[in-house]
């Protein structure tokens, strides 16, 4: 059986994406409107995103690569 990683929001996620509203909107307040500084927050949080599901997947291959390697997989 095989243990593949699953992202989870936890409630430091939830907390480090307001730090970005707030970042965003402190540095941009003055010269944004609220559609602007909503899309660049989601950008931001989803390259977040897209980073963590590229590190799962970098350890899933490297565990069916080890798995592999042993003659594990068959």
């Amino acid at each position: 059986m095989i243990a593949v990683p699953v992202s989870a929001v936890t409630s430091a996620e939830c907390e480090q994406t307001c730090s970005k509203l707030t970042l965003i909107k402190s540095k941009l307040r003055t010269s944004c409107g609220q559609e602007r500084l909503e899309k660049l927050l989601f950008s931001s949080v989803e390259r977040d995103i897209v980073q963590a599901q590229q590190l799962m997947l970098n350890k899933l291959l490297t565990v069916l690569m080890l798995l592999q390697a042993t003659d594990a997989w068959h």
